[in-house]
Protein backbone atom coordinates (compact mmCIF):
# COMPACT_ATOMS: atom_id res chain seq x y z
CA UNK A 1 0.00 0.00 0.00
CA UNK A 2 1.14 3.50 -0.13
CA UNK A 3 1.13 3.73 3.72
CA UNK A 4 3.71 1.13 3.92
CA UNK A 5 5.85 2.43 0.72
CA UNK A 6 5.87 5.87 2.39
CA UNK A 7 6.97 4.45 5.64
CA UNK A 8 9.67 2.24 4.06
CA UNK A 9 10.59 5.61 2.31
CA UNK A 10 10.68 7.71 5.15
CA UNK A 11 13.13 5.40 7.15
CA UNK A 12 15.40 4.76 4.83
CA UNK A 13 15.94 8.37 4.07
CA UNK A 14 15.79 9.07 7.87
CA UNK A 15 18.88 6.27 7.97
CA UNK A 16 20.42 8.05 6.00
CA UNK A 17 20.28 11.23 7.19
CA UNK A 18 21.28 10.48 10.73
CA UNK A 19 24.40 8.73 9.30
CA UNK A 20 25.01 11.88 7.37
CA UNK A 21 24.60 13.28 10.93
CA UNK A 22 26.87 10.94 12.58
CA UNK A 23 29.63 11.76 10.09
CA UNK A 24 28.74 15.82 10.56
CA UNK A 25 29.51 14.90 14.37
CA UNK A 26 32.44 13.12 13.99
CA UNK A 27 34.14 15.78 11.66
CA UNK A 28 32.92 18.63 14.05
CA UNK A 29 34.87 16.42 17.11
CA UNK A 30 37.91 16.39 15.03
CA UNK A 31 37.54 20.11 13.66
CA UNK A 32 36.76 21.54 17.11
CA UNK A 33 40.10 22.30 19.04
CA UNK A 34 41.87 23.57 15.26
CA UNK A 35 38.55 25.82 15.11
CA UNK A 36 39.23 26.92 18.74
CA UNK A 37 42.75 27.61 18.20
CA UNK A 38 42.11 29.37 14.75
CA UNK A 39 39.78 31.95 16.51
CA UNK A 40 41.68 32.28 19.55
CA UNK A 41 38.74 31.75 21.67
CA UNK A 42 38.25 28.90 24.44
CA UNK A 43 34.76 27.46 23.50
CA UNK A 44 34.15 23.97 25.74
CA UNK A 45 32.65 21.14 23.60
CA UNK A 46 30.57 20.23 26.36
CA UNK A 47 28.32 22.77 25.67
CA UNK A 48 27.03 20.56 23.37
CA UNK A 49 26.23 18.06 26.19
CA UNK A 50 23.95 20.00 28.46
CA UNK A 51 20.07 20.20 27.58
CA UNK A 52 19.80 23.15 25.58
CA UNK A 53 23.04 22.08 23.64
CA UNK A 54 21.54 18.59 23.31
CA UNK A 55 18.12 19.88 22.32
CA UNK A 56 19.16 22.28 19.59
CA UNK A 57 21.19 19.46 18.09
CA UNK A 58 18.69 16.69 17.98
CA UNK A 59 16.31 19.56 16.55
CA UNK A 60 18.60 20.20 14.11
CA UNK A 61 19.56 16.89 13.07
CA UNK A 62 15.89 15.05 13.25
CA UNK A 63 13.78 18.56 11.63
CA UNK A 64 15.84 18.59 8.90
CA UNK A 65 16.09 14.69 8.18
CA UNK A 66 12.33 14.49 8.59
CA UNK A 67 11.56 16.76 5.79
CA UNK A 68 14.20 15.37 3.38
CA UNK A 69 13.08 11.89 4.35
CA UNK A 70 9.42 12.77 4.02
CA UNK A 71 9.41 15.14 1.39
CA UNK A 72 10.81 12.54 -1.06
CA UNK A 73 8.75 9.50 0.03
CA UNK A 74 5.76 11.42 -0.69
CA UNK A 75 7.22 12.19 -4.00
CA UNK A 76 7.67 8.19 -4.42
CA UNK A 77 4.51 6.84 -3.94
CA UNK A 78 2.62 9.47 -6.20
CA UNK A 79 4.28 7.56 -9.10
CA UNK A 80 1.33 5.49 -11.29
CA UNK A 81 3.21 2.45 -11.68
CA UNK A 82 1.32 1.88 -15.14
CA UNK A 83 2.40 4.98 -16.88
CA UNK A 84 6.06 4.55 -15.63
CA UNK A 85 6.11 1.30 -17.10
CA UNK A 86 4.64 3.12 -20.19
CA UNK A 87 7.35 5.72 -20.00
CA UNK A 88 4.93 8.13 -19.48
CA UNK A 89 6.12 9.15 -16.25
CA UNK A 90 7.94 12.23 -16.65
CA UNK A 91 8.76 14.14 -13.86
CA UNK A 92 8.79 13.87 -10.36
CA UNK A 93 7.55 16.69 -8.10
CA UNK A 94 7.96 20.14 -9.65
CA UNK A 95 9.71 21.13 -12.70
CA UNK A 96 10.19 24.77 -11.07
CA UNK A 97 11.43 23.44 -7.44
CA UNK A 98 14.22 21.90 -8.55
CA UNK A 99 15.33 24.97 -11.25
CA UNK A 100 14.39 27.02 -7.90
CA UNK A 101 17.21 25.19 -5.99
CA UNK A 102 19.62 25.89 -8.92
CA UNK A 103 18.85 29.56 -8.48
CA UNK A 104 19.41 29.58 -4.95
CA UNK A 105 22.19 27.78 -4.88
CA UNK A 106 24.68 29.22 -7.39
CA UNK A 107 23.10 33.06 -6.10
CA UNK A 108 24.81 31.86 -2.64
CA UNK A 109 27.75 30.76 -4.25
CA UNK A 110 28.11 33.40 -6.40
CA UNK A 111 27.89 35.72 -3.61
CA UNK A 112 30.07 34.34 -1.52
CA UNK A 113 32.94 34.58 -3.88
CA UNK A 114 31.87 37.80 -4.87
CA UNK A 115 33.11 38.68 -1.13
CA UNK A 116 35.57 36.48 -0.33
CA UNK A 117 37.54 38.54 -3.55
CA UNK A 118 36.68 41.79 -2.35
CA UNK A 119 37.22 41.10 1.88
CA UNK A 120 40.47 39.93 0.53
CA UNK A 121 41.74 42.61 -1.42
CA UNK A 122 40.85 44.51 1.60
CA UNK A 123 42.57 43.17 3.54
CA UNK A 124 45.74 42.66 1.81
CA UNK A 125 45.49 46.82 1.58
CA UNK A 126 45.33 46.63 5.25
CA UNK A 127 48.55 44.58 5.95
CA UNK A 128 50.45 46.00 2.85
CA UNK A 129 49.61 49.55 2.43
CA UNK A 130 52.17 52.46 3.41
CA UNK A 131 51.70 54.03 6.76
CA UNK A 132 53.83 56.71 6.09
CA UNK A 133 56.97 55.84 7.90
CA UNK A 134 59.18 52.50 7.54
CA UNK A 135 58.14 50.14 9.90
CA UNK A 136 60.42 47.29 9.35
CA UNK A 137 63.50 46.52 11.44
CA UNK A 138 61.71 49.37 13.87
CA UNK A 139 61.67 48.17 17.87
CA UNK A 140 59.59 49.81 20.32
CA UNK A 141 61.01 49.68 23.84
CA UNK A 142 58.50 50.95 26.77
CA UNK A 143 59.73 52.93 29.42
CA UNK A 144 56.68 53.11 31.47
CA UNK A 145 58.98 54.03 35.03
CA UNK A 146 59.44 57.82 35.85
CA UNK A 147 62.43 57.29 37.41
CA UNK A 148 63.58 55.18 34.26
CA UNK A 149 62.47 58.13 32.54
CA UNK A 150 64.95 60.52 33.90
CA UNK A 151 67.69 58.01 32.58
CA UNK A 152 66.07 58.08 28.93
CA UNK A 153 68.89 60.23 27.37
CA UNK A 154 71.43 57.59 28.97
CA UNK A 155 69.39 54.69 27.37
CA UNK A 156 69.16 56.04 24.08
CA UNK A 157 72.84 57.42 24.15
CA UNK A 158 74.22 53.78 24.85
CA UNK A 159 71.90 51.61 22.69
CA UNK A 160 72.84 54.15 19.86
CA UNK A 161 76.46 52.98 20.29
CA UNK A 162 75.68 49.01 19.76
CA UNK A 163 76.75 47.24 16.66
CA UNK A 164 73.76 46.71 14.16
CA UNK A 165 71.72 49.39 16.22
CA UNK A 166 71.51 52.58 13.00
CA UNK A 167 69.63 55.07 15.08
CA UNK A 168 67.38 55.53 18.30
CA UNK A 169 64.29 58.53 18.84
CA UNK A 170 63.01 58.94 21.70
CA UNK A 171 58.70 59.23 21.64
CA UNK A 172 56.03 59.78 24.18
CA UNK A 173 53.81 57.68 22.00
CA UNK A 174 54.35 53.90 21.16
CA UNK A 175 54.02 53.05 17.85
CA UNK A 176 51.11 51.64 17.45
CA UNK A 177 49.38 53.75 20.00
CA UNK A 178 46.14 54.80 21.08
CA UNK A 179 47.11 59.08 21.07
CA UNK A 180 45.52 59.93 24.59
CA UNK A 181 46.99 63.30 24.67
CA UNK A 182 44.41 65.53 23.55
CA UNK A 183 45.01 69.96 24.18
CA UNK A 184 43.20 72.78 22.95
CA UNK A 185 44.84 74.58 20.25
CA UNK A 186 44.21 78.33 18.35
CA UNK A 187 45.66 80.42 15.60
CA UNK A 188 42.70 82.46 15.04
CA UNK A 189 39.55 83.73 16.46
CA UNK A 190 37.49 81.22 15.37
CA UNK A 191 39.29 78.43 15.73
CA UNK A 192 39.55 79.95 19.82
CA UNK A 193 35.61 80.35 19.47
CA UNK A 194 35.39 76.69 18.36
CA UNK A 195 37.35 75.35 20.53
CA UNK A 196 39.53 72.60 18.71
CA UNK A 197 41.88 69.90 20.17
CA UNK A 198 44.92 68.65 18.79
CA UNK A 199 47.10 65.29 19.47
CA UNK A 200 50.27 66.32 20.98
CA UNK A 201 53.73 64.03 21.09
CA UNK A 202 56.72 64.55 22.86
CA UNK A 203 59.75 63.54 20.77
CA UNK A 204 63.45 64.63 20.51
CA UNK A 205 65.37 65.57 17.63
CA UNK A 206 66.33 61.79 16.55
CA UNK A 207 62.30 61.04 16.26
CA UNK A 208 61.59 61.77 12.61
CA UNK A 209 64.85 60.43 11.38
CA UNK A 210 64.63 56.78 13.17
CA UNK A 211 61.53 56.55 11.90
CA UNK A 212 61.93 57.72 8.42
CA UNK A 213 59.26 60.05 8.27
CA UNK A 214 60.58 63.49 5.88
CA UNK A 215 60.41 66.75 7.28
CA UNK A 216 58.64 68.73 3.94
CA UNK A 217 58.70 72.42 5.77
CA UNK A 218 60.99 73.86 7.60
CA UNK A 219 63.95 72.17 10.08
CA UNK A 220 63.82 69.31 12.55
CA UNK A 221 64.44 70.62 16.12
CA UNK A 222 68.18 71.61 16.64
CA UNK A 223 67.66 73.35 20.10
CA UNK A 224 68.37 71.67 23.62
CA UNK A 225 64.78 70.52 25.47
CA UNK A 226 63.75 73.71 27.54
CA UNK A 227 64.14 76.19 24.89
CA UNK A 228 62.58 74.19 22.24
CA UNK A 229 59.79 72.80 24.53
CA UNK A 230 59.20 76.79 25.22
CA UNK A 231 58.51 78.06 21.71
CA UNK A 232 58.68 75.41 18.90
CA UNK A 233 56.28 72.74 17.38
CA UNK A 234 56.76 70.89 14.22
CA UNK A 235 53.11 70.13 13.11
CA UNK A 236 51.92 67.00 10.88
CA UNK A 237 50.32 67.75 7.19
CA UNK A 238 47.28 67.06 9.04
CA UNK A 239 47.25 69.54 11.07
CA UNK A 240 49.09 72.16 9.10
CA UNK A 241 45.99 71.87 6.45
CA UNK A 242 43.90 72.37 9.30
CA UNK A 243 45.69 75.48 10.21
CA UNK A 244 46.03 76.99 6.70
CA UNK A 245 49.93 77.26 7.41
CA UNK A 246 51.70 76.77 4.28
CA UNK A 247 55.21 77.58 5.67
CA UNK A 248 57.41 77.05 8.95
CA UNK A 249 57.01 80.61 11.16
CA UNK A 250 53.39 80.36 11.13
CA UNK A 251 52.46 81.47 15.39
CA UNK A 252 49.90 78.82 16.84
CA UNK A 253 48.94 78.81 20.82
CA UNK A 254 48.73 75.57 22.32
CA UNK A 255 47.26 75.71 25.73
CA UNK A 256 48.02 79.14 26.36
CA UNK A 257 51.64 78.79 25.33
CA UNK A 258 52.41 80.58 21.80
CA UNK A 259 54.69 78.45 19.82
CA UNK A 260 56.33 78.87 16.40
CA UNK A 261 56.04 76.19 13.74
CA UNK A 262 59.48 75.13 12.65
CA UNK A 263 58.71 72.43 10.55
CA UNK A 264 55.84 70.30 8.85
CA UNK A 265 56.27 66.68 8.91
CA UNK A 266 54.36 64.04 6.14
CA UNK A 267 51.57 62.03 7.91
CA UNK A 268 51.96 58.61 9.44
CA UNK A 269 49.53 56.15 10.92
CA UNK A 270 49.87 55.82 14.85
CA UNK A 271 46.92 53.70 14.47
CA UNK A 272 46.18 50.96 11.66
CA UNK A 273 44.49 51.51 8.45
CA UNK A 274 41.24 51.75 9.83
CA UNK A 275 40.96 54.97 11.46
CA UNK A 276 41.55 58.43 9.57
CA UNK A 277 45.06 60.29 10.32
CA UNK A 278 44.23 63.04 12.92
CA UNK A 279 45.97 66.14 13.18
CA UNK A 280 49.58 65.68 15.57
CA UNK A 281 51.76 68.64 16.97
CA UNK A 282 54.98 67.62 18.14
CA UNK A 283 57.07 68.76 20.84
CA UNK A 284 60.48 68.57 22.86
CA UNK A 285 60.31 67.78 26.05
CA UNK A 286 62.65 66.59 29.13
CA UNK A 287 61.44 64.70 31.95
CA UNK A 288 58.59 64.49 34.28
CA UNK A 289 56.09 66.11 31.79
CA UNK A 290 52.81 64.20 30.91
CA UNK A 291 53.89 64.28 27.09
CA UNK A 292 57.54 63.47 28.31
CA UNK A 293 59.50 60.55 26.32
CA UNK A 294 58.45 56.80 27.33
CA UNK A 295 59.24 55.15 24.38
CA UNK A 296 62.85 54.26 22.68
CA UNK A 297 62.28 53.70 19.04
CA UNK A 298 65.36 51.56 17.88
CA UNK A 299 66.47 51.44 14.12
CA UNK A 300 68.42 47.61 13.69
CA UNK A 301 69.71 45.37 11.09
CA UNK A 302 67.91 42.52 10.46
CA UNK A 303 71.06 40.50 10.12
CA UNK A 304 72.38 40.97 13.26
CA UNK A 305 68.90 40.55 14.95
CA UNK A 306 70.04 38.29 17.63
CA UNK A 307 73.42 39.58 18.77
CA UNK A 308 71.58 43.18 18.71
CA UNK A 309 68.74 42.81 21.07
CA UNK A 310 70.44 40.56 23.78
CA UNK A 311 73.19 43.79 23.57
CA UNK A 312 69.92 45.82 23.78
CA UNK A 313 68.92 43.84 26.95
CA UNK A 314 72.07 43.72 28.62
CA UNK A 315 71.95 47.37 28.47
CA UNK A 316 68.66 48.19 29.90
CA UNK A 317 69.61 45.83 32.73
CA UNK A 318 72.81 48.16 33.77
CA UNK A 319 71.02 51.33 33.65
CA UNK A 320 67.60 50.13 35.13
CA UNK A 321 68.22 46.92 36.70
CA UNK A 322 65.51 44.75 38.43
CA UNK A 323 63.15 46.23 35.41
CA UNK A 324 61.40 44.12 32.73
CA UNK A 325 62.80 44.95 29.18
CA UNK A 326 59.46 45.18 27.66
CA UNK A 327 60.06 45.50 23.59
CA UNK A 328 57.96 44.69 20.10
CA UNK A 329 58.50 45.27 16.83
CA UNK A 330 56.55 47.92 15.16
CA UNK A 331 55.78 45.98 11.86
CA UNK A 332 54.22 42.70 13.93
CA UNK A 333 52.25 45.51 16.47
CA UNK A 334 50.28 46.60 13.18
CA UNK A 335 50.20 43.02 12.04
CA UNK A 336 48.07 42.14 14.63
CA UNK A 337 45.89 44.88 14.54
CA UNK A 338 44.43 43.11 11.27
CA UNK A 339 44.30 39.69 13.46
CA UNK A 340 40.04 40.00 13.02
CA UNK A 341 39.96 40.99 9.48
CA UNK A 342 42.35 37.90 8.23
CA UNK A 343 40.22 35.48 10.11
CA UNK A 344 37.24 36.88 8.95
CA UNK A 345 38.93 36.50 5.00
CA UNK A 346 39.88 33.03 5.38
CA UNK A 347 36.16 32.10 7.29
CA UNK A 348 35.35 33.45 4.37
CA UNK A 349 37.36 31.19 2.32
CA UNK A 350 36.00 28.24 4.01
CA UNK A 351 32.57 28.51 4.01
CA UNK A 352 32.82 29.70 0.17
CA UNK A 353 34.55 26.44 -0.93
CA UNK A 354 31.83 24.38 0.91
CA UNK A 355 29.10 26.50 -0.57
CA UNK A 356 30.82 25.69 -3.95
CA UNK A 357 31.18 21.91 -3.19
CA UNK A 358 27.35 21.71 -2.35
CA UNK A 359 26.13 23.82 -5.31
CA UNK A 360 28.17 21.33 -7.73
CA UNK A 361 26.87 18.18 -5.89
CA UNK A 362 23.30 19.75 -6.07
CA UNK A 363 23.73 20.51 -9.83
CA UNK A 364 25.50 17.52 -10.87
CA UNK A 365 22.49 15.80 -9.18
CA UNK A 366 20.24 17.73 -11.30
CA UNK A 367 21.99 17.20 -14.08
CA UNK A 368 22.14 13.20 -14.03
CA UNK A 369 18.34 13.53 -13.41
CA UNK A 370 18.31 15.86 -16.25
CA UNK A 371 19.86 13.45 -18.67
CA UNK A 372 17.89 10.69 -17.95
CA UNK A 373 14.77 12.86 -18.68
CA UNK A 374 15.89 13.55 -21.79
CA UNK A 375 17.69 10.86 -23.20
CA UNK A 376 14.83 9.85 -25.35
CA UNK A 377 14.29 13.19 -26.75
CA UNK A 378 18.30 13.61 -27.71
CA UNK A 379 18.84 10.44 -29.68
CA UNK A 380 15.67 11.32 -31.61
CA UNK A 381 17.10 14.64 -32.64
CA UNK A 382 20.64 12.76 -32.35
CA UNK A 383 19.10 10.52 -35.39
CA UNK A 384 17.40 13.29 -37.13
CA UNK A 385 20.43 15.23 -37.82
CA UNK A 386 21.25 17.67 -34.49
CA UNK A 387 24.28 18.58 -34.03
CA UNK A 388 26.58 18.63 -30.89
CA UNK A 389 26.21 22.01 -30.14
CA UNK A 390 22.64 21.89 -30.44
CA UNK A 391 21.96 18.70 -28.22
CA UNK A 392 24.17 20.62 -25.88
CA UNK A 393 21.74 23.74 -26.03
CA UNK A 394 18.91 21.61 -25.46
CA UNK A 395 20.02 19.64 -22.43
CA UNK A 396 21.86 22.97 -20.89
CA UNK A 397 19.94 25.75 -21.62
CA UNK A 398 17.13 25.55 -18.23
CA UNK A 399 20.05 24.82 -15.79
CA UNK A 400 22.51 27.40 -17.63
CA UNK A 401 19.56 30.04 -17.60
CA UNK A 402 18.90 29.09 -13.89
CA UNK A 403 22.58 29.61 -13.33
CA UNK A 404 22.87 32.85 -14.81
CA UNK A 405 19.82 34.23 -12.76
CA UNK A 406 21.25 33.25 -9.58
CA UNK A 407 24.70 35.15 -10.38
CA UNK A 408 22.35 38.22 -11.62
CA UNK A 409 20.52 37.98 -8.39
CA UNK A 410 23.67 37.47 -6.22
CA UNK A 411 25.55 40.17 -7.61
CA UNK A 412 23.70 43.17 -6.82
CA UNK A 413 23.11 41.61 -3.07
CA UNK A 414 26.70 41.02 -2.65
CA UNK A 415 27.40 44.67 -3.93
CA UNK A 416 25.19 45.89 -1.18
CA UNK A 417 26.21 43.84 1.87
CA UNK A 418 30.05 44.80 1.20
CA UNK A 419 29.47 48.48 0.87
CA UNK A 420 27.98 48.45 3.97
CA UNK A 421 30.57 46.20 5.39
CA UNK A 422 33.44 48.46 4.00
CA UNK A 423 31.77 51.46 5.39
CA UNK A 424 34.02 50.48 8.85
CA UNK A 425 37.41 51.45 7.05
CA UNK A 426 38.34 54.66 6.09
CA UNK A 427 40.82 53.38 3.81
CA UNK A 428 38.98 50.85 1.91
CA UNK A 429 39.35 49.57 -1.79
CA UNK A 430 36.57 49.67 -4.42
CA UNK A 431 34.31 47.19 -5.87
CA UNK A 432 35.64 47.45 -8.89
CA UNK A 433 33.79 45.40 -11.59
CA UNK A 434 36.79 43.24 -12.59
CA UNK A 435 36.47 41.93 -9.73
CA UNK A 436 32.34 41.15 -9.92
CA UNK A 437 33.22 39.67 -13.72
CA UNK A 438 35.74 37.45 -12.15
CA UNK A 439 33.39 35.91 -9.72
CA UNK A 440 30.83 35.69 -12.18
CA UNK A 441 33.32 33.45 -14.45
CA UNK A 442 34.65 31.51 -11.70
CA UNK A 443 30.75 30.31 -10.57
CA UNK A 444 30.05 30.02 -14.50
CA UNK A 445 33.43 27.88 -14.88
CA UNK A 446 32.07 25.95 -11.98
CA UNK A 447 28.95 24.91 -13.16
CA UNK A 448 30.02 24.36 -16.46
CA UNK A 449 32.55 21.77 -14.92
CA UNK A 450 29.58 19.82 -12.99
CA UNK A 451 27.32 19.85 -16.15
CA UNK A 452 29.66 19.35 -18.27
CA UNK A 453 30.82 15.24 -17.74
CA UNK A 454 27.37 13.89 -17.74
CA UNK A 455 26.10 16.13 -20.51
CA UNK A 456 28.87 15.23 -23.03
CA UNK A 457 28.42 11.79 -22.29
CA UNK A 458 24.70 12.26 -23.18
CA UNK A 459 25.30 13.61 -26.39
CA UNK A 460 27.91 11.14 -27.46
CA UNK A 461 25.66 7.89 -26.48
CA UNK A 462 24.71 5.45 -29.10
CA UNK A 463 21.13 5.92 -29.74
CA UNK A 464 20.51 2.57 -31.37
CA UNK A 465 21.23 1.37 -27.61
CA UNK A 466 18.34 3.39 -26.50
CA UNK A 467 15.70 3.40 -28.90
CA UNK A 468 16.26 -0.02 -29.62
CA UNK A 469 14.37 -0.69 -26.33
CA UNK A 470 11.58 1.67 -27.04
Amino acid sequence: SKKQLLQQFTIEFLLTTLLSAGIAILATMLAWQPFVDFIGKDIPWDILLDWRGALLLVSLIFLPGLFASFFPSALLTRIDPTQLLKGQQRTMGRKTLRLGLVVVQFAITTFLILCTLVVFQQYQRLSHASLGFEQVQLINIKVEDREIQKKIGLLQAEMARVKGVASVGASSESLPSDMNNRWRVHWDEASKARGVAIDIVGVDDQYFSTIQTPITEGTNFLLAYRSDSARSVILNETAARMMDVNEAGAIITIEETERRVIGVVSDHHYQSMKSEIEPVAYMVYGPGRRVSPDNLLVRVNVRELSGTITELNRIWDKVAPGSFFDFHFVDEAFQNAYNEEAQFSQLFTLFTVLSIVISCIGLLGIVIYLASEKQKEVCIRKVMGSSNWQLTAIVMKELGLMVLIGMALAVPAAIWSLNLWLEQFVFRVPIEWTVVTVSVLITASLAALAMGRNVLQLIHSNPVRFLRNE
